[in-house]
């Protein structure tokens, strides 16, 4: 996924608009949207249009260094990635997984980058006129609708549409990201058979997301003794254990 940058006459003045580009690895298939800037609140828009659009989501996706995904990363730049936190929690909630452009690596999203061209080459030119934002997404769907999905497309010699078959995507969580953000999940405190953890973290799994939980070091009050009656302590634990 990318954004591209247009020029273009609004209301007798000039305004930059932002095109949202994301491709099918395997198909080809693209999904265009134009919009009037980058904020992450519309990045996540987009994406849920994207879902609805192709009928689904990749397991994996694949973003350049745009700070509404990644805000950083350790000195060697390969080893951590630290990902804008909504975003992260967006993809954890939809079950996909980010994936960063290692930088000065263009080969990497290339396919992508192809497609913002075939948009400013094929589709752009097609556009005589504009009344609105709404007008221009309109044409760009009714483009990628007759046009660009529906073309052998220069690389695989086969149509995206026929493709997309076989793209194996999987469904998005058919609850909202807004909804979930206003009413999270609450974790129920640590059951009697998970005291005494030493501090390792582990997974708990929900049906749609995964949380990895670092433990307090606690002991559970029926089997806690004096450390001098250490030899009871382990029969008392037992019974603790059976009961």
């Amino acid at each position: 996924m990318d954004w591209g940058h247009f020029r273009v006459d609004w209301n007798q003045t000039k305004k930059q608009l932002y095109a949202f580009v994301m491709v099918l690895g395997y198909s080809r298939m693209l999904y265009v949207e134009y919009t009037e800037d980058e904020k992450v609140e519309t990045l996540i828009g987009c994406h849920e249009r994207t879902m609805t659009y192709f009928g689904g989501i990749t397991r994996t996706c694949l973003y350049d260094n745009m700070k509404t995904v990644v805000i950083g990363q350790d000195e060697q730049g390969e080893v951590i990635v630290i990902w804008n936190e909504r975003f992260a929690q967006f993809a954890a909630h939809h079950g996909f997984i980010l994936r960063r452009c290692k930088p000065y690596r263009p080969r990497t999203k290339g396919k992508v980058e192809n497609g913002i061209g075939y948009v400013r080459k094929n589709f752009w030119p097609r556009v005589q006129s504009i009344t609105g934002l709404h007008d221009l997404n309109e044409q760009v769907r009714l483009w990628l609708d007759t046009v660009a999905n529906c073309s052998v497309h220069g690389t695989t010699h086969e149509i995206p549409t026929e493709r997309w078959t076989d793209e194996k995507l999987k469904p998005g969580n058919l609850f909202p990201f807004q909804a979930a953000e206003r009413h999270p999940r609450k974790v129920l405190a640590t059951p009697w058979f998970l005291t005494r953890a030493i501090a390792t973290p582990f997974r708990l799994f929900t049906w749609d997301n995964m949380y990895t939980i670092r433990m307090r070091k606690t002991a559970c009050s029926t089997c806690t003794t004096k450390k001098e009656n250490s030899s009871p302590t382990m029969k008392r634990q037992a019974e603790c254990i059976k009961s």
